[in-house]
């Protein structure tokens, strides 16, 4: 907790205080006590009972917390837990509800507060409603397959040919393998003598795998069968390639092969280096595709991609400015949504608004009493009127709140709509128009901290946390799919501890990230907020000092007039006694006392005492 201004303070000086210092002194040390004056707090009677006060108010503040808290826990646990109620759709989390009820204060209006995590599970759900489902990949393949046209593709690689080169395939000594048909007699031989003859096969082969693009195209309601069929069978897509190789591969991407031959190579190396190794295994090792080939392999599925996709885009693009039916549905679809949310949100919204005020007046009695703060002696009527502000604050701020939840839901509805527009679309296009609809919310808000009346630096430093903190939020997600496979094969508590793992990744991450940016203070907000700080406390202190100023004048100004009449008095009276030639000891003794000063001698026995005690005598 940051030091208050009492902490900084200077000790008031009291002119009292400062007279009943000075009483006393001799006018020789009146300077020196003024100089070395100690500056201190006087702390009045009232302040003493008042402070008295305030601890018996902490300490039954403490008896009443030792009540509310178990009060607030179960309330909330009871309201999130319930089954009939699903507070979790319509944004209460246990979180939520004991940080608002904690925090409500009667000068503040209400307001709704933002959970990107429920954000991104509700978008998540919406993005799921927006896949075609365009059943099971089996059978499909005759529709998405166009082999006249990999026919087509090999006749024009081959021509008059009887053999191309493999457009992948290289070996360790960067020499191309030759391929031909398999009605090709050297084909047909082997055949007929028992040999294997794949090696040797010409296979025109799809490079982004049709399974592959079914599942992850196919989702898009803008794209149909045929969409798809015409841009999975371009040249873009097709390779010559060995049989054999084609077998080896499978249905699996280049990636995913490429993976399995690394992990089956080192594991023969493995037993080679070991010693056993069979000869099976040996021949396995040497049939493996080389790096180089794996490498083009790469290469090619890259180049695939990047054409189908932007074919595949283009049909998109294409039919959202056609089709006007699709837009219509689209809409129709996130106002659906927008508006269950509204419902939803509304009912959590209006609950909030409701425990809040009565929360605070329950608590408020446990801690400090049914009279406190209330203008009444009567226990029954402060009853009354606790129930009348809490009714008071929940009709004056239901408008407000419903303005909100409008206010939001007419935001949703624009980032769902722009969510299934997104959804159309494929690849790399589609996962940066995601960045757009999944950052909507941060978007807006970042928007809203421009027109605050913060400075440009503070702004900057407040946009900066906010999109951090989002991106983590979303970053958990892709971690928590990461890591649930491995969290999820724990036997009995994985399945428990998987969702566990990824509120607390979400949560510990946010934290982290703020904490981290405050200590890197990009923008230099401490140092503006501290030179803040120093200038008030330092404005403080001045006035203080001005006021302490004032009373030491008035004090020492008094003391040395005292001590210049007294003087006046005694050098007076000393010239008389000079005057009328009289004994002036006395009168000496009277000023020496006056002065403070410590006369050795007083008599003439103590002039004599000197004079045995001393062989010699100094007078200065």
């Amino acid at each position: 907790m940051m030091a208050s201004k009492q902490d900084f303070e200077i000790k008031a000086l009291s002119s009292t205080e400062l007279v009943e210092r000075l009483e006393g002194c001799s006018p020789l040390q009146a300077s020196k006590v003024l100089l070395d004056v100690e500056l201190y707090d006087l702390r009045y009677s009232l302040e003493v009972l008042q402070t008295i006060e305030e601890q018996m108010a902490d300490s039954q503040a403490d008896i009443g917390e030792s009540l509310v808290k178990p009060i607030l826990l179960n309330v909330c646990d009871g309201l999130v837990s319930h089954p009939k109620l699903k507070l979790s759709k319509k944004g209460l989390t246990a979180s939520r509800l004991v940080s608002e009820l904690q925090s409500f204060s009667y000068d503040g209006a209400a307001s709704m507060v933002a959970d990107h995590r429920l954000d991104k599970q509700r978008l998540d759900e919406h993005t799921r409603k927006q896949r075609d489902d365009k059943g099971p990949y089996k059978g499909k393949r005759k529709i998405v397959e166009d082999t006249d046209k990999l026919d087509d593709y090999l006749d024009r690689r081959i021509k008059n040919n009887r053999r191309i080169e493999s457009e992948l395939e290289v070996n360790d000594q960067g020499q191309k393998r030759y391929l031909y048909r398999r009605s090709d007699v050297i084909n047909q031989a082997k055949k007929e003598q028992g040999g294997n003859y794949s090696k040797s096969e010409i296979n025109v082969d799809h490079q982004i795998p049709l399974k592959h693009a079914f599942e992850e195209y196919g989702q898009s309601k803008a794209i149909s069968l045929d969409d798809l069929k015409t841009a999975l069978n371009q040249d873009a897509n097709f390779k010559n390639i060995s049989g054999k190789l084609n077998t080896s591969k499978g249905e699996k991407s280049w990636s995913e092969y490429q993976q399995w031959v690394e992990n089956k190579r080192c594991r023969l190396e493995d037993k080679q280096r070991a010693g056993t190794l069979s000869k099976s295994e040996q021949q396995e090792l040497n049939d493996l595709p080389t790096k180089k080939t794996l490498d083009n392999a790469l290469e090619a599925e890259k180049t695939a991609k990047a054409a189908i996709e932007s074919d595949l885009n283009k049909v998109v693009a294409n039919k959202l400015k056609t089709d006007r039916n699709m837009g219509k549905k689209l809409a129709k679809e996130a106002y659906g949504q927008a508006k269950d949310e509204l419902e939803e949100k509304g009912i959590g919204e209006l609950i909030i608004l409701i425990i809040k005020p009565i929360f605070f007046e329950l608590r408020d009695i446990l801690q400090h009493g049914v009279l406190h703060d209330l203008e009444t002696y009567s226990k029954l009527d402060a009853i009354g009127l606790r129930f009348k502000r809490a009714y008071h604050y929940i009709t004056v701020n239901l408008e407000h709140v419903g303005f909100d939840v409008i206010k939001d839901a007419l935001k949703n509805f624009v980032k769902y709509l722009i969510n299934a527009v997104v959804n159309l679309f494929v690849g790399m296009l589609k996962r940066a128009l995601k960045i757009i609809s999944e950052g909507f919310n941060a978007i807006i808000q970042a928007i809203k901290i421009l027109f605050s009346d913060s400075t440009p630096t503070q702004k900057a430093d407040a946009i900066t946390k906010l999109l951090a903190t989002t991106v983590v939020t979303y970053v958990s997600f892709t971690f928590e799919q990461v890591i649930s496979p491995y969290v999820d094969m724990i036997p009995v508590v994985g399945e428990h501890l998987k969702e566990a793992t990824s509120i607390m990744v979400s949560g510990i991450g946010s934290a982290l990230v703020v904490w981290l940016l405050d200590q890197v203070d990009i923008f230099s907000t401490k140092a503006e907020l501290r030179t803040k700080r120093v200038k008030e406390v330092f404005e403080m202190r001045i006035q203080q000092i001005k006021d302490n100023t004032d009373a030491f004048e008035q004090a020492s100004i008094a003391k040395l007039a005292r001590d210049k009449l007294q003087f006046r008095s005694l050098t007076e009276h000393l010239s008389r006694t000079i005057n009328d030639d009289s004994n002036v000891n006395s009168d000496v003794e009277a000023i020496a006392d006056f002065m403070k000063i410590d006369l050795k001698i007083r008599s003439n026995d103590d002039f004599m005492a000197l004079l045995e005690n001393n062989n010699t005598l100094e007078i200065a």
